[in-house]
């Protein structure tokens, strides 16, 4: 349920990126703002700005530094800076400073269209690169929306914050602290009455939702929020991301992404990594990232049960060792075709000694019981993403590569089964329910055409999902035995497919379910008749199937469209194709 907040007295420590339009006056103001066209947005910034008294002489300085395009405004709230509005500041479409507007709110004012907007503050390149708040604005969605538009952001200006004053280098590896900034960006608005729709989220609803998910996924995490950073105090690394990831997926499902930029991992000579909503290191919204939980001494649990992570009892003269240990964020080590899951490493030293910088990870991926498969990818990233392409049993490793005389480690071996889809995700599909329609009428015209010897047939085709692009089609016709309806009998379509073990590395069209017709009565001999949906043979099919039928028993000699019998869609045998 949605919740009316007022602008006015929102003081929360949340940092919220929103994508609004703010006025309740549709008339421009009319002065030059050096773009072809406003969009709703970039207007109702105008709008706002101009409004003042100042308006007009801070846009004219603003623009002399450069090009500032009004529609990539974006309105950001910040817990210890407020509202403000953040354009970029281009030159020849890339991105050389961002300007941030203060929304300056009194205690009298119910919107923001009527509160003031204070003096600008322009930020260069090398301040971006210290400020957390815009390396903040800079991996979240609004980046990479400004990049879509066309404008260039040099990758350098997104850095490692690890180091920065306001935090203290923590542990890692085991009982420690790992903290993360965050964004979040809601789809808000204003209505009528200049009330913000905030999603039903808040401080204290944030708050709650990241609580939620801690005592969920694993009984040892704490969680404190402080204004932009949050705080995950947890026996191990690999259960502080899988929170992470289960947090954006929570948030998701309240059309909020999130996009969270793991300090801890930013340290000199090592990697840094995000997660959120969509895949590469920052996701949130459709994809979102996956849930499980995991314990990093002891063993792993659910999926990942082919690797030991308990640490070697340690000798007073012995040096110690860099272990790389592997896990998944998904607790029972079973996925779907098509979700999103990661593998996470977490490397550590047994005496806490500093670990060589990482040249190289190599992420393996092998069906098991066979030689198929091989290097996954190759990065410098500690978590990455995979999405289930590929039905099967498959193990995964890791090689990490360090400079000089370590050389490399390899990690323990974990286990992930990607199982074929439910019925329920295709058989309401209409490129399935017209397939379904088709072989009947194909059935019906054969028996028109066969009437003299009452013969008939059924017809049917398999169900295909392309395990690449998500998007599920049907296969040629398959002809069934002809039947002649002078006696009792029953019609067969012989479904006849490969196990379909592929490398796990490729996609294809799975198979994963049929579709055959039954036959109309219309011309069968006297005293016949059958009864409708799928038969005994139908249901012990080792594929899901859909059959398309009348709704109650039909006799011989009736009509091909009985009004008073309608045809409806049966599904039958298992819920999903077993994994091969």
């Amino acid at each position: 349920m949605k919740r009316k907040v007022i602008f006015g007295y929102l003081k929360s420590s949340i940092f919220f990126i929103l994508t609004i339009f703010l006025s309740c006056n549709d008339d421009y103001v009319g002065y030059d703002v050096q773009m072809e066209k406003l969009d709703k947005i970039g207007q109702a910034f105008m709008d706002h700005l101009l409004s003042g008294s100042d308006g007009k002489r801070q846009w004219e300085e603003l623009t002399r530094l450069g090009d500032i395009p009004p529609n990539e405004v974006a309105l950001v709230y910040h817990g210890s800076r407020g509202w403000q509005y953040v354009l970029p500041l281009l030159k020849d479409s890339t991105l050389i400073g961002m300007v941030a507007l203060p929304v300056e709110i009194g205690e009298d004012n119910k919107c923001l269209s009527e509160c003031s907007i204070g003096a600008s503050c322009v930020l260069e390149k090398e301040d971006i690169k210290s400020d957390i708040f815009m390396q903040g604005i800079l991996k979240s969605s609004i980046s990479r929306k400004w990049q879509e538009n066309g404008i260039i952001i040099d990758e350098k200006l997104i850095v490692n914050q690890a180091n920065s004053t306001l935090f203290s280098p923590l542990s890692r590896g085991s009982g420690g602290c790992y903290y993360a900034s965050y964004t979040l960006e809601a789809d808000n608005y204003l209505d009528d009455e200049g009330f913000a729709i905030i999603n039903g989220i808040n401080t204290d609803g944030f708050e709650e939702i990241a609580n939620e998910v801690a005592r969920y996924v694993h009984r040892g995490i704490e969680i404190i929020v402080e204004e932009d950073i949050i705080f995950v105090l947890a026996p191990s690394e690999s259960i502080a991301v899988i929170y992470y990831i289960e947090l954006a997926r929570c948030l998701s499902d309240m059309s909020i992404i999130a996009t969270f930029t793991f300090l801890w991992m930013d340290t000199p000579g090592g990697t840094g990594g995000s997660t959120g909503g969509s895949t590469g290191g920052s996701t949130g919204g459709s994809t979102g990232g996956n849930t499980g939980n995991t314990g990093d001494t002891g063993g792993n649990t659910g999926g990942n049960t082919g690797g030991n992570t308990e640490k070697p009892p340690i000798t007073p003269d012995d040096p110690g060792h860099i272990v790389v240990n592997l896990t998944t964020s998904e607790l029972t080590g079973e996925v779907e075709i098509g979700d999103v899951y990661y593998l996470i490493v977490d490397i550590y030293h047994t005496k806490q000694e500093p670990i060589p910088k990482i040249t190289n990870i190599e992420y393996l991926v092998n069906r098991v019981g066979t030689r198929q498969g091989g290097v996954l990818y190759e990065t410098t990233e500690w978590i990455w993403p995979r999405k289930a392409i590929s039905a099967g049993r498959f193990e995964f490793g890791a090689i990490v590569h360090f400079e000089g005389e370590t050389g490399k480690v390899n990690s323990n071996t974990v286990y992930v089964t990607e199982m074929c889809p439910s019925i329920s995700k295709f058989k309401d599909l209409p490129v399935v329910q017209n397939r379904a329609i088709e072989l009947w009428n194909e059935t019906v015209n054969y028996s028109r055409l066969n009437q003299s010897t009452h013969t008939t047939r059924e017809f049917g085709c398999f169900i295909y999902l392309n395990t690449g692009t998500g998007e599920y089609h049907c296969g040629s016709t398959i002809p069934g035995d002809p039947i002649q309806l002078t006696a009792p009998g029953k019609g067969t379509v012989r479904f006849v497919y490969s196990e379909q073990s592929y490398d796990p590395r490729e996609t294809f069209d799975l198979i994963v379910g049929t579709i055959h017709s039954h036959y109309p009565m219309t011309w069968a001999v006297h005293g016949l008749e059958r009864p409708p949906g799928p038969s005994k043979d139908d249901n012990n099919s080792d594929l899901p199937g859909i059959v398309y039928d009348y709704s109650y028993t039909v006799l011989a000699g009736s009509p091909v469209n009985i009004s008073n019998n309608p045809m409806k869609m049966y599904v039958y045998g298992p819920d999903r194709r077993e994994t091969p």
